[in-house]
This record gives C-alpha cells, sequence and structure tokens, in this order.
C-alpha cells in the first residue's frame, strides 16, 4: 500500500486538480510519507520515526532506485517528454536498415536562421523589393552515408511551406541551370555547389529513403504524393523537434550555423544570454542584407562543409569520399537516376487545382481560366464559349509559373498547355517568389506613392515627383563623389591632373575665372576638383 502512494506521488504524470505538484520534491514526498504512515498507527518509538532523519535518506535512495526499475516511466515523470523520446535513441539495437551505401538515405529538414533581416530581392527587371523578416528557413538535404550537403533552398517564408520541401528535393536531383534568369530562391545558380553539378553521373540520381520530420508542410499531400510518384523512394516521418531522431542534418546545421550566419552583425546568437547578440533588428535595418548576400554565403558555407575532411570518413573529405566511390566501379555507390521523361519534365514540382472556366459574352471577354492572380488562357480555350462554367483541372508548375496544362472535368478533353499574360512571357518566375513580390511590392507601391502625394491631383503631385527623381538623382552623384574621393586620397598629389599644365584641370579651365575667397560659380564641381587633388 505504501509502495503504490509513493509512486503515485512520485511518478505521476497526470495532473488530477489544481493543486497538485507538477514534479513533487523528495522533502514534500518525506512529509506526505510520515502523515501516512502516522496515520495508519505507526508509533513514534518505531522505525523510521526513531531515526534523527525520519528515513529521509532511505526514501530518497528507494526513489533513485526507481529509476533503475521503471527507466521509462522514471524520465517521463521527472525529466518531460522530450527527455522520455530521446530514450529511443542509443539502446544498443542494430538499425533495421543499415546504411551500407551512398544515396540509400537522405535526411531533409528546415533550419530556422538566428539572423533578422531587412532582404532585399531584385526581380528580373532590376527593382529592389525590400522583404523585412523577424525569421526565416533554410532547407537542406543530406546524404547520410558521407554526410553530404546534395541540396538547399532558401525559404523566405515564417514557416516552411510544400513548395519548399519539393523544391529542396528538386535541388537535390536535378542540376540547376548556371546563370539563370530565374528569381527563384535557389542556391547554386551562379556556380557550382551540389555534387549533382559537379559530377555528370549524379544528374537525376534517386534515393531509397527520405527521412524527415511530420511537420506540416512535409505531410501535405503535394509532398507525400509527388514524391511517391515521382522518385518512388520510401518516406520515413519521425517526430517534430526530435534532433536526435536525424542526428546527422542536425550536426550539419550547427556546423554551418556557428561559422556562418551566427557571426554576422545581425545575428541573434545561440541564445538569449549570447554576448554576440547587439541590436539586430537595427543591424537588420542599417544593413539590408540582400539576396545575392546571403545565397553566396551559404554557397560558401555548404562548399566549406563538403570539402572539409572529417573524422568519420577517416580524414577524408565527404565530396572526396563520393568522388573515389563514383571512380571505383567495385565501391558500394550504385548510379539510380530517374527515368529522361522524369529528369526533363519537373513532375515533382507540378501541383494539381480544379478550376472554373469564366469570362462573359455580352461583354465580349473571352473565356480563361483564374490561378492566383494571373489569368491563363490558349486558342481552343478562348475560342469556345461553351466552356464557361465548366471546370478544368489545371497541372502547374510551382518553379515556373508560366507553365500550366489543363483538362476538362466534364468531358475529359485535354486542351494542353495554357498561356500567362503577355507581359509575363519572358519572365521565369516561381510561385514563392511571385507571391513575395506581389504582397512585399504592394506595401513598396503604396508607400511610394504616398511619398509622391497620390492624393493631390493636380499640380503639387508634379513638384513632389520631380523632387523625388532629383533626389534618387542626388543619391547616385553623392556615391560617385564618395567613390572618387576615396580613389583620390590613395592616389599621389604629384600624379593628380598630371596630363594638363600647371596641375590644372580641363573642367577648371573650361569654367569661369575663380572669384574673390576661391569660389567658382560651379561650386559642386570646384569643390570636387579641390578635394580631388588632396587640398
Amino acid at each position: 500500500m505504501l509502495q503504490k502512494v509513493i509512486h503515485e506521488l512520485y511518478l505521476r504524470r497526470e495532473p488530477k486538480n489544481k493543486f497538485q505538484d507538477v514534479r513533487m520534491r523528495i522533502c514534500d514526498l518525506h512529509n506526505k510519507f510520515i502523515r501516512w504512515l502516522e496515520e495508519n498507527g505507526l508509533q513514534s518509538n518505531e522505525w523510521p520515526l526513531s531515526t534523527k532523519t525520519e528515513g529521509l535518506e532511505a526514501l530518497r535512495a528507494y526513489c533513485n532506485s526507481l529509476s533503475t526499475r521503471y527507466p521509462e516511466q522514471w524520465v517521463r515523470a521527472r525529466a518531460g517528454e522530450p527527455a522520455a523520446a530521446r530514450l529511443t535513441v542509443g539502446r544498443g539495437i542494430e538499425p533495421i536498415l543499415p546504411t551500407l551505401r551512398s544515396f540509400n538515405a537522405v535526411q531533409l529538414d528546415f533550419h530556422k536562421v538566428d539572423s533578422a533581416s531587412m532582404i532585399s530581392i531584385t526581380n528580373p527587371y532590376g527593382g529592389e523589393i525590400k522583404v523585412p523578416l523577424p525569421r526565416w528557413y533554410i532547407g537542406v538535404i543530406v546524404e547520410e552515408r558521407y554526410e553530404l550537403i546534395i541540396g538547399a533552398v532558401l525559404a523566405l517564408e515564417i514557416n516552411p511551406s510544400a513548395d519548399s520541401v519539393l523544391e529542396t528535393i528538386e535541388s537535390a536531383i536535378i542540376p540547376l541551370v548556371a546563370g539563370s534568369k530565374s528569381c527563384a530562391l535557389a542556391i547554386g545558380l551562379g556556380r557550382k555547389v551540389f555534387p549533382n553539378q559537379m559530377f555528370e553521373q549524379l544528374a537525376g540520381q534517386g534515393f531509397s529513403i527520405l527521412r524527415m520530420d511530420n511537420g506540416w508542410s512535409n505531410v501535405a499531400f503535394d509532398v507525400i504524393d509527388n514524391v511517391v510518384d515521382t522518385i518512388g523512394c520510401a518516406i520515413h516521418l519521425g517526430p517534430v523537434k526530435a534532433w536526435w531522431g536525424r542526428d546527422t542534418i542536425e550536426r550539419v546545421f550547427g556546423q554551418t550555423t556557428r561559422s556562418g550566419l551566427q557571426r554576422s552583425p545581425c545575428t541573434y546568437g545561440s541564445g538569449p544570454l549570447d554576448s554576440r547578440k547587439n541590436n539586430p533588428e537595427q543591424n537588420a535595418v542599417a544593413f539590408e542584407l540582400k539576396l545575392s548576400d546571403i545565397t553566396s554565403a551559404l554557397e560558401h558555407q555548404i562548399l566549406l562543409h563538403n570539402s572539409s575532411p572529417t573524422g568519420a570518413l577517416m580524414m577524408c573529405s565527404p565530396m572526396d569520399a563520393l568522388a573515389a566511390a563514383i571512380d571505383n566501379h567495385g565501391s558500394t555507390f550504385i548510379p539510380s537516376p530517374l527515368p529522361v521523361t522524369t529528369q526533363e519534365l519537373p513532375l515533382l514540382m507540378y501541383h494539381t487545382d480544379i478550376v472554373t472556366v469564366r469570362g462573359n459574352r455580352n461583354k465580349g471577354e473571352r473565356p480563361y481560366v483564374k490561378l492566383g492572380p494571373w489569368r491563363y488562357t490558349n486558342e481552343r480555350v478562348s475560342s469556345d464559349f461553351s466552356l464557361l462554367g465548366l471546370h478544368l483541372k489545371i497541372y502547374s508548375s510551382l518553379r515556373d509559373a508560366r507553365v500550366a496544362y489543363a483538362s476538362c472535368v466534364e468531358t475529359g478533353e485535354v486542351f494542353g498547355k495554357l498561356l500567362p499574360p503577355n507581359r509575363w512571357q519572358e519572365v521565369e518566375i516561381s510561385w514563392s517568389v511571385r507571391g513575395i513580390l506581389n504582397r512585399e511590392g504592394a506595401n513598396h507601391r503604396r508607400k511610394a506613392r504616398r511619398e509622391m502625394h497620390s492624393d493631390e491631383w493636380a499640380g503639387p503631385a508634379a513638384a513632389v515627383i520631380e523632387a523625388c527623381t532629383e533626389g534618387n538623382k542626388a543619391n547616385v552623384r553623392k556615391k560617385a563623389l564618395a567613390a572618387a574621393n576615396a580613389t583620390a586620397k590613395q592616389t599621389p598629389q604629384e600624379n593628380v591632373c598630371e596630363h594638363e599644365p600647371n596641375g590644372i584641370s580641363p573642367v577648371q579651365s573650361e569654367s569661369e575665372p575663380a572669384q574673390q575667397g576661391g569660389a567658382t560659380q560651379s561650386g559642386p564641381v570646384r569643390n570636387f576638383v579641390c578635394r580631388g587633388r588632396g587640398s
């Protein structure tokens, strides 16, 4: 009876009332222990009441022994659910599917960046859109055998989406085209970073097992269906926030974070007490990280990780180990490329939607379908008003928003490829980037129109717009002037204006004579010449 009472109080998991201790201390348990003995007739001259400590140390030793007799129950009650979940690791049991060859199993996860960011994205037309983000993620896929990073993307989202998961998987399979004009948030567009870009044998290379947690983005229908139908691999879903279940990719995250973005002025550090944190929000606004800067930094960290010797590979780098396995026909590397049709068509990045054909014959509005913010149509759809109100099944590419194919749900007729609006015909843009530009671009446009006094319909607006234009030109001139001054400070004084007699510049000679006090009518030009001569 006493044993049951101690177990219920010390190893209790679920609270039964609002006054119950969440995790009872030994001293409190001892008080209840003594009270129970007295209520059941134990005399003061009997043990343990007759001792000085009244059996406190004996009770403590018994409670500690419960961790040996009931380890899982003790850890769950005394250390919490995360510690109990970690008991599944290190049990001394051989894995059911050991990693014996490369590309047998891969691990995918997203890492939250510990850095405040005011990211500037350059659109295909050269304009910059500023995207303030309190947090964003990096999606990485790692090969288990050599702990090699084989794919990665940027996810400029509050939480990762299914699109980001599919883009990460695709980057590990299909080599990215170098020098692409896309505005996609991909890594490796400017130079060769991933193994499938360096070894032609890995183009379209598949894998057998995909390990990831069961987060919302990972278990989405688009992710599970597209991966199984396209790659044909098994998907192993583990618990969320259980790093010990996928320790390989978590170790990679730790190494790249410590040597990468945690060293930037915008870092939040590794925790609240990290001394490296110094006004990260203000620094983020001041420095305005560009998307190209982040991409370049991540590419450097990926190359550094893949090329660094590691003790797990007998001081060989993961990239060198993979290269040796590819060249050695007797190694455990087995080429398993996906079919050519699968590689040429981005089937992994296709999404299915059911949409209604719109239009109005009375207003002369030809039939079309709307997918996202764009209207899609082709000659067959636009010429048949009988399609109005029918439903089309759209297969659209998440990588390139211009690509969409349609078929009729009611009749089964295939309409082929649909065309986007004409102004977007030559712009390659993904769904995710299009959403970011539309969302943040609306804020950018609203602020710009407010600065130009768009609420005023007459003359003042024109003056304000001209002033804004002149202000932009002044900023350009200011930057050019600062660059010229920096160059002049590094130039010896005797070399200044060496092509003109007496060191007089052609700008000064063509200007009007200097007034008294050394001032000229061409004030800004004169100041530039004087500073350029080091005076």
